[in-house]
């Protein structure tokens, strides 16, 4: 009988001695570190240079995104585009006012099931102010084609929805994941735009330099076409884009099958140290002219789910 109450007394120490040992792993064995969500930014600001030089003209721009973090409005200091989305479509919208009359500019873009723009749309309405109705004073269109990698090849503006031959035709060039070439045409003249790269990753705030892929001067040659000259805005739904950034560009000015060089121009990337395009800085020659020193295009971001910038701006 001792020898099961010895028994019996030794299994309960170990069960309660093993007991505390596993409650002591569990109260202090240090939990493993969570890996770190990166911080993602969203582009806030673009400043540009005052000097147009030339250049397509922009005005500085802010961007306000709604509470998913999707773009909600443009603001380029004259005016504002209000962005809208629904299945299969993205609208950007403007309203305008003048002493007697109120313009109401859409821009609608029809995406294919990859998100890719395949056809756009720009329609204007003026409502005059001592009248009753409004008046439908632009009607103008794009078609956009795609290779089987997804890129951008061609793209046709149509002074008129229903017209049969384009007003302006762009055609790219792809090789090795960059796009090389672009060439323009219209009634009056063609540009061809030669790109060179460096072996970085293509960082999507580039896109806002002078003369890059759908932020061109030729795109001011379309009467003033809306479409055009904020294709910069839609550049989202054009297709892949270039797997690296540009580093100089070559812009010559065909006319009447004479070629003559219209500008030059070399980018120079910063950085911070969050690795956030900063500031792009422009070199070279435009329309004959120098690029005065210090010519900069400057970036300015705002973290998810703040209000404040990127102190490093």
């Amino acid at each position: 009988m001792k020898l099961f109450i010895y028994c019996l007394t030794l299994l309960l120490a170990i069960i309660i001695t093993t007991s505390c040992e596993n409650e002591s792993i569990k109260l202090y064995h240090p939990k493993p570190d969570e890996e770190e969500k990166p911080i993602e930014w969203l582009l806030e600001t673009v400043d540009y240079p005052e000097a147009g030089l030339g250049f397509i003209r922009r005005n500085d721009l802010k961007f306000l995104y709604d509470d998913n973090y999707s773009l909600q409005m443009i603001n380029n200091t004259s005016d504002a585009y209000n962005v809208d989305y629904k299945k299969g479509k993205i609208a950007f919208s403007r309203k305008t006012e003048a002493s007697s009359y109120i313009t109401y500019d859409s821009l609608i873009l029809k995406l294919d099931e990859n998100d890719r723009a395949i056809y756009g749309l720009h329609t204007t309405y003026r409502d005059m102010l001592n009248e009753k109705d409004a008046n439908k004073v632009q009607d103008d269109s794009m078609r956009f084609s795609y290779d089987s990698q997804g890129y951008l090849i061609k793209l046709d503006r149509y002074a008129w929805t229903g017209y049969k031959e384009p007003s302006y035709t762009e055609e790219y060039t792809i090789k090795d994941g960059n796009i090389v070439e672009i060439i323009t045409h219209n009634a009056s003249y063609n540009f061809k735009y030669s790109f060179f790269y460096n072996e970085s990753e293509y960082t999507q705030a580039s896109r806002y330099c002078f003369e890059m892929m759908h932020n061109t001067v030729s795109l001011t040659s379309g009467n003033g076409c809306l479409l055009l000259t904020n294709l910069v805005f839609m550049s989202d739904y054009l297709g892949k884009k270039s797997k690296n950034n540009v580093i100089r560009v070559l812009i010559e000015r065909v006319v009447q099958g004479k070629a003559e060089l219209y500008a030059e121009v070399q980018y120079d990337y910063k950085y911070d140290e969050n690795n956030l395009l900063t500031q792009v800085t422009l070199n070279g020659i435009v329309n004959n002219n120098d690029i005065p020193e210090g010519y900069t295009i400057s970036f300015g971001y705002q973290k998810k789910g703040e209000d404040e910038k990127n102190p490093a701006r």
